[in-house]
């Protein structure tokens, strides 16, 4: 999810753990898995902290054994077409949505789509299909996508804000969860936040709708 997650070691989220190593005791191994391994290995304990979950977004059942921290970034979903008409999401029985590994199910119940009309791949090899026909839209965190199609080269892609979808991170809904979630936050507190994410929150403030402008 960049630019709030690039890599292990790269990205706006993995600054602030690493702002957070500075005022605190608390250390981080960080893994980048889809978003469907990292939920498995929350819940199987396997996991201390997981992210990005969109807040207030997931499933009642995610909430039996997980809890959100109280931080989170300001974020949008936003839909992706080179037909604007696509964007209705009208007739979706003749069209195939893609979206990053493991968000298939969240969008699917986000906009009532059948998951069996959804593509899950790479976001750059997803923005490549969608130039290539092979899926008609694609739906993901709206800064992260549209940087993507920049970076592709990729003109005439139109965009329909979707939904506001708060980024946080989760831990384990248990007593060592609760105390991490504690640690955290008050760590948090203590981090400049608008030094890290203030960038990324202007251009996330991109309006309902558009055409996505190259460099």
């Amino acid at each position: 999810m960049p630019p709030l997650v690039v890599d292990e070691d790269t990205g706006l989220t993995i600054e602030l753990l690493r702002a957070v190593e500075a005022v605190s005791d608390l250390r981080f191994a960080i893994e980048v898995v889809p978003y469907s391994r990292a939920k498995y290995q929350l819940r199987n304990g396997q996991a201390s902290l997981i992210g990005h979950t969109p807040v207030g977004f997931e499933s009642p059942g995610f909430y039996h054994y997980a809890q959100d921290l109280d931080w989170q970034v300001a974020t949008g979903a936003d839909l992706f077409a080179r037909d604007p008409a696509m964007l209705a999401l009208e007739n979706t029985e003749d069209i195939y949505i893609g979206t990053p590994l493991g968000n298939a199910a969240f969008f699917a119940e986000l906009t009532g789509v059948p998951i069996q009309r959804f593509v899950e791949a790479s976001l750059p090899n997803l923005v490549q299909m969608l130039a290539h026909g092979r899926v008609q839209i694609l739906v993901f965190e709206a800064v992260s996508a549209r940087r993507a199609i920049r970076d592709a080269g990729l003109s005439g892609v139109h965009y329909r804000h979707l939904a506001d979808v708060h980024a946080g991170l989760a831990v384990r809904r248990d007593d060592a969860g609760s105390e991490l979630r504690r640690r955290l936050d008050a760590a948090i507190d203590k981090v400049d936040l608008e030094a890290i994410f203030g960038d990324y929150l202007e251009e996330a403030a991109s309006g309902e709708a558009g055409v996505v402008l190259l460099p």
